[in-house]
């Protein structure tokens, strides 16, 4: 199944660029492993650093964590890019300053 999840700009560029591997979201749509995510970037006033390009890849479920350490109604998922995706790589090219994150990337 694939579910169109709404997702910040400042938040989908770090899954774009494989930093984060994973989601956290409120269970109501029975997400299970295996299922596709296709990210819909919301516009980000507060952040302006990046606009992302289409088209976007989507992501597999890979894993699901329901229950120990996370809020009633939550899952946190693994998710990887889906194989087969168009060389799209959804990369937003930099606009302006950085989104203040401290992160480890070794092309910046």
């Amino acid at each position: 199944m694939e579910h169109q999840v709404k997702i910040r700009q400042c938040h989908l560029i770090h899954i774009l660029k494989g930093r984060k591997k994973f989601e956290i979201r409120r269970n109501d749509r029975d997400y299970q492993v295996g299922d596709t995510l296709a990210f819909l970037p919301l516009e980000d006033e507060n952040y302006d650093a990046y606009k992302v390009e289409s088209p976007l890849p989507k992501f597999k479920i890979t894993y699901l964590h329901y229950d120990l350490g996370m809020a009633a109604g939550y899952v946190a998922m693994a998710i990887a890019r889906k194989p087969g995706e168009s060389n799209a790589s959804g990369l937003p090219h930099q606009t302006g300053a950085n989104d203040g994150r401290q992160t480890m990337d070794e092309d910046e």
